[in-house]
């Protein structure tokens, strides 16, 4: 295993590989070894929450029982005391999230939804995001929904000054989304 550190404004490219047997895992390969330094998604997200300090949020707007695990074991390897999960709790995540709210508070992790109503519609959100401490921060396509299929998730860790303006929506969002408690 190799530990990978950051310079100030450095980024690592992160992907999580369509489900065997796949095409393009067979393929990526064939551009060079720089595939190599692609790091595994999961793996980013557990160096994250090890890195935190003071807090770990993940934002995700679909969630699912598996991936909602995933997300309580990933915030179970954080030693911040403050954890915290955006979602969106409307349709199958609430169905999937709603159930698990007391475990999750159980584990000091704050629950907020992201789905405001706004006139006709509603606002909500489509970022999946896991940042440690405002520094440190993934941005993808990975949403907290796992299971086996034949999909392929790209996203990046960043930062330093990029993840500390990621930190600034983050922390917005956290401000105007309500918090679920357990019922």
């Amino acid at each position: 295993m190799r530990n990978i550190t950051l310079a100030e404004t450095e980024s690592v490219a992160v992907v999580t590989l369509p489900a065997a047997p796949s095409r393009l895992a067979e393929v990526l390969p064939t551009e060079g070894p720089v595939h190599a330094s692609m790091e595994k998604t999961s793996d980013e997200m557990a160096r994250i929450a090890r890195s935190a300090v003071s807090s770990i949020t993940i934002m995700s707007p679909f969630v699912n029982r598996d991936g909602a695990e995933f997300a309580m074991r990933t915030f179970d390897e954080s030693p911040a005391p403050q954890k915290t999960l955006i979602t969106r709790l409307s349709g199958k995540t609430g169905r999937a999230v709603r159930p698990l709210v007391a475990e999750m508070q159980r584990r000091g992790i704050r629950v907020l939804d992201y789905f405001i109503r706004a006139g006709d519609g509603y606002e909500t959100f489509h970022a999946k995001i896991v940042i440690a401490d405002g520094d440190l921060a993934y941005i993808g396509s990975a949403n907290m929904t796992l299971y086996d299929r034949h999909s392929m998730e790209l996203g990046i860790i960043v930062k330093g000054k990029p993840a500390r303006a990621v930190s600034a929506l983050v922390r917005s969002v956290e401000r105007v989304s309500v918090p679920v408690s357990a019922t």
